[in-house]
């Protein structure tokens, strides 16, 4: 789906431009856009710690979720005291 809609924004972005050898920027898509993803961009720019901090966070849970599905398949063999 959102493969789908990638597509469509992209061919109406740049149909313009077979034309004319350059994209259109003041008129169709990129011009409805334009707003909105100086806007995104600014939001993003301004908040890149916040970003950053979530991203380790949840690298930090993914890699303790992994190691903890890891180890709670293997069985504690009481009579050595080994894992296996």
């Amino acid at each position: 789906m959102l493969r789908g809609v990638t597509i469509l924004y992209l061919v109406a972005y740049w149909l313009p431009a077979l034309g004319s050898g350059s994209p259109n920027p003041t008129g169709g898509v990129a011009a409805r856009t334009e707003g909105r993803s100086s806007a995104l961009s600014d939001f993003f720019a301004a908040h890149t710690a916040i970003f950053a901090a979530v991203l380790a966070a949840m690298l930090a849970l993914g890699a303790v979720l992994s190691l903890y599905r890891r180890l709670a398949g293997r069985e504690l063999d009481t009579t050595e005291g080994t894992i296996r």
